[in-house]
This record gives structure tokens, C-alpha cells and sequence, in this order.
């Protein structure tokens, strides 16, 4: 068998084996094989449309009276896993597309088990916005878990820091769910050694009707308790945030506005597939076609870049490899040259993962780092007194939600906001154990913080700023916000751009992920 990929697809069925295997060619074969080799009959099956998504990484399990495949449209596709039923008679059904359009690219589901109601996929995955090139963005074994009704019920991520394409396989004993992956070794490079990593399994009996809900294993959202929502109360003006008609950047994810001081422009810094795109606007709603950057550097009016007390420009970034934060200084905030050296390196208890981060200067001429650390990652702060060159670690759990970890009830996506009056506010997302389903469930959820001395310690507003259904009365149907960031509009007005996960209507049609915009009234 020439250029074949047998990724966990043996079965024996009928008095043969079925062998499944992908192939560079585009196709996947499922063949009958007698037991002493003989080739009885090859199924050839091209990928895509209506069928397997996917040519390698598959996985292969019984299922009613045939056999179902998961694969992976992953990464020309949104990045969504797929089922397919393979009848008895060998012809193709596409039955579902799990997640998808939220970022996350999944790929290699290279083992699938059914436990009743609910089907077990351990998968590889990885973010879309941070690139393809796996010594940067490498992959990380995941695991997500469907019910009856191919509605995710927990797509969560086991580890971090793969070792090249992963392969998770798992097996079950008892109450006990084992899964096992590739993971680099400490002492080389190149040599992988594989990982196995132990879960227990709470069965959780689906209620006696023709629709099944998913568990719910973390109750509700517990900042619920401090905040009100938009239903009720005073809601600070500031804080007011309505939706805008319409989509600002359909296609992209990871939005960076800015605000250009001399033209009054908004200049939108979007990503998709690792890949950085800016478009530009006289209103900060209708903007210009997204245009490709060129390379991976700072472009003019860049939000990610700060001016420093002595008037230089500088971006922060997280390098992996370094194992801390790096930077870029520019003295026109237009052409910015490499520094040498850290500027601060990651603590101990980060245990080497840090999510997004947000630089600020405040009053005081101090330089503060707010990153996310230790997946599936709760704030730190980190503080330079000496303009910006070194970082000294200051504290964790910064928004105080290490108790909601297991859970995810954690604040992700911080930005800050320099307010007039000399406040810090930061804008964070909340998403929760599940992730979005189109057609079913939507998630994320946008909160904020304002701090009164300097980014030091900071207090919970008491409002939800923004929530996916906030966009019906705009005839938006919208499953999942991201990366929330706020600018302040010429006219005083505050915008605040985030990317969602939308659909045509409420079933989930089209799921696709765009650029959205909400705005403080006059």
C-alpha cells in the first residue's frame, strides 16, 4: 500500500478486517482485508463535499448498522471536525459539522469512542490567528464530546505543547478515560516521547425525552452575582454599549482598532489564518476592502503598540521559544527595529503558556503587562518602573477568578483603555465550560474592569457590557464573541470592535466569522 495512512481505522466486521486509510492523493480508502492479507475489495472515496472531509488523521467506529468517520476540514476549512456514516453498502453521508468558525483550527481526529448517547473524539488543535508554522504555534491534544443529536456537550483541551501533528489515541477502563500523545522531549529537539494523561468518567443519564440536553456540569455563570444586566438598573453611560448594524469586516477574526490622531480615521487590524489584514474607515463602520500587511511587523496607527514616558513607540510580544516578552521600538511609531534581550520572563507558576496581553502606560510613567498565564490562563500583572526595559512580576490571579479554573468562568481577552480622567479600564470575555454551537447554544460574554490607581488592583463594573444576543434587534444572529477591544471616538462616544461567530438565522445556516461593533450613545 503505496502513500497510505492508517490513522486507528481497523475494525473487524463480517468475517473481514475494514481497513481505512488516507492518502496525499486526496482520497481515503476503506478496504476489505481477509485474515491471511488478501485484499477482498477497495473502497476509494475522493474527500470533501458531501463525504470525508479529510485525507489523513481520520478516525474510524461502528455506528448503528455501519460505520462513521471523523474527520477534519481543518485547514482550509473553518476548522471543524465531521462525521460521516459509511453504510453497508459502502456509500457516504455527511451527518454533522462540530464547532468551527470560533478560531480554533481542529484537525487529526485520530481516535473516536461511543459511550451510550455520547461519542468521545480526541483531536489535535490550535489557534487560527497565531500562524501555521508548529514551532510557534504548535498543536495540543484536545477532546470534545457529543451527544446523540451531534450537539458538543465539551470540546476542551488536555495539554499543551504537541510534538508536531500529536496523534492523541485513548482507551477507556472502567470509570477511567486514558489518553495518550506525542509531546517533545526536554532533552532533544527532535525525539518525541509520549504523554499519557488520566481522566475519570462521570456518566450523566440524558432525560427521558426526544430531546437530549447536555450535562451540566458547572451551573451558571457565578459573575451573574455582581454585575446586572442590561434588563435592569442605571447602566453608566460609558459602559452603554449598543450594537451596530451590519458587519464591519465579514471573513476575519482578532480585531485591532486604532484611532488615527491627525485624519481622524479608524484603521482595523484583523487577522485570519495567521495571516494580518487592515482596512480602513471615515466612521468606524463602513471600512475599505481588507488589504494583507506585509510581514509580521508593526504597521502605522497599530494599537498594539504603546508611546513609552520618553516618547518612543513599542510593542510587546510573547516569544515561546524565549520563553518571555520581547520587543520592537520605533521613534516615529512607523519603522520599529528588534531589541535586544527579554523584557520579562515568564514565572514559574505561568507554566510556560500565556493566552492574550495587553500594555499600558499609566500616570505614574509606569509600564504595565496584563497577560494571561497557565491554561486555560487568569490574569498577572507584571510592572516596569524604569520605562519600559524591565518587567518585575507583581501578582496573579489579578481579576480574582482562580477558583472558577476548572470551570473556565474566567476572564479572557483583557484590553485596557486609558480613559480621560486618568482611569485604566479593561475590557475582558467570559465563554464558560461549553464552547459556541450554532443553531443551539451561543457563549462569551463581555465584562469590564476599571482600575483607579494606575492597573494596580481593579473593580468589576457592575453591567454585562455586551452578550451575543444583544445583536437580535440588529437582525444579527450571533454565537460566540471574542477579543472584545474598545477605542474612543473622536466625538467622545466609545466603539468597542469584537469578533463573533455569526449564522444567516437562528438554525445556524452559513456559519462564518466576521467583525463586530457596538457604541455608546451621544
Amino acid at each position: 500500500m503505496v502513500d497510505n495512512f492508517p490513522d486507528h481505522c481497523l475494525l473487524w466486521s463480517q468475517g473481514r478486517l475494514l481497513v481505512s486509510s488516507g492518502s496525499k492523493s486526496w482520497s481515503v480508502h476503506i478496504r476489505e482485508v481477509s485474515l491471511n492479507g488478501v485484499v477482498l475489495e477497495d473502497h476509494i472515496f475522493p474527500v470533501g463535499g458531501n463525504g470525508i472531509s479529510g485525507a489523513i488523521g481520520n478516525s474510524m467506529h461502528r455506528h448503528q448498522n455501519g460505520l462513521r468517520i471523523l474527520s477534519s476540514n481543518s485547514p482550509a476549512g473553518n476548522g471543524a471536525l465531521t462525521a460521516t456514516e459509511v453504510a453497508a453498502d459502502f456509500t457516504l453521508s455527511r451527518l454533522a459539522e462540530l464547532g468551527g468558525a470560533d478560531g480554533l483550527e481542529r484537525h487529526f481526529p485520530t481516535d473516536s469512542v461511543t459511550i451510550g448517547d455520547y461519542t468521545l473524539v480526541t483531536y489535535i488543535g490550535r489557534p487560527v490567528a497565531e500562524g501555521r508554522d508548529m514551532r510557534y504555534n504548535p498543536y495540543h491534544p484536545r477532546l470534545m464530546v457529543f451527544d446523540a443529536t451531534y450537539r458538543v456537550v465539551q470540546d476542551i483541551q488536555l495539554a499543551e505543547l504537541g510534538f508536531s501533528h500529536v496523534h492523541p489515541t485513548m482507551t477507556i477502563l472502567n470509570d477511567q478515560l486514558f489518553v495518550a500523545w506525542s509531546q517533545p522531549s526536554d532533552s532533544s529537539a527532535s525525539a518525541p516521547q509520549v504523554q499519557i494523561e488520566r481522566f475519570s468518567i462521570s456518566r450523566v443519564q440524558s432525560p427521558p425525552s426526544e430531546t437530549r440536553m447536555p450535562p451540566v456540569l458547572c451551573g451558571e455563570n457565578p459573575w451573574y452575582e455582581r454585575v446586572y444586566k442590561k434588563a435592569g438598573g442605571a447602566i453608566p453611560r460609558e459602559l452603554d454599549f449598543r450594537p451596530d448594524e451590519g458587519i464591519r469586516v465579514d471573513g476575519s477574526a482578532n480585531p485591532h482598532p486604532g484611532v488615527d490622531s491627525r485624519t481622524e480615521d479608524i484603521w482595523l487590524y484583523t487577522q485570519l489564518q495567521g495571516t494580518t489584514f487592515l482596512s480602513t474607515s471615515q466612521d468606524g463602520l463602513v471600512f475599505s476592502d481588507p488589504q494583507e500587511t506585509p510581514g509580521p511587523g508593526v504597521g502605522i496607527n497599530d494599537p498594539r503598540s504603546i508611546q513609552l514616558p520618553d516618547g518612543r513607540w513599542r510593542v510587546y510580544r510573547y516569544d515561546r521559544r524565549r520563553g518571555g516578552f520581547v520587543s520592537s521600538t520605533s521613534i516615529d511609531g512607523v519603522r520599529y527595529q528588534q531589541d535586544p534581550g527579554l523584557r520579562y520572563k515568564l514565572q514559574e507558576i505561568d507554566e510556560g503558556w500565556v493566552g492574550v496581553y495587553t500594555t499600558f502606560v499609566n500616570d505614574q510613567d509606569e509600564v504595565l503587562l496584563v497577560y494571561l498565564g497557565a491554561f486555560p490562563g487568569t490574569a498577572r500583572l507584571a510592572l516596569s518602573t524604569d520605562g519600559g526595559e524591565n518587567f518585575s512580576f507583581i501578582r496573579r490571579n489579578l481579576l480574582e477568578d482562580e477558583e472558577y479554573k476548572s470551570c473556565h468562568w474566567i476572564h479572557w481577552d483583557p484590553r485596557a483603555l486609558i480613559l480621560a480622567d486618568g482611569r485604566i479600564r479593561l475590557f475582558t470575555m467570559v465563554q464558560g465550560p461549553q464552547p459556541p454551537h450554532p443553531g443551539y447554544r451561543a457563549v462569551g460574554e463581555v465584562f469590564s474592569w476599571t482600575s483607579l490607581d494606575g492597573g494596580h488592583s481593579w473593580n468589576m463594573d457592575p453591567v454585562v457590557s455586551l452578550t451575543p444576543e444583544d445583536f437580535l434587534p440588529v437582525g444579527l444572529y450571533v454565537w460566540s464573541l471574542n477579543d472584545p477591544w474598545v477605542v474612543q471616538l473622536p466625538d467622545g462616544r466609545y466603539r468597542m470592535y469584537v469578533a463573533a461567530v455569526l449564522s444567516d438565522d437562528a438554525e445556524g445556516t452559513n456559519q462564518r466569522v466576521g467583525i463586530l461593533s457596538a457604541t455608546t450613545p451621544s
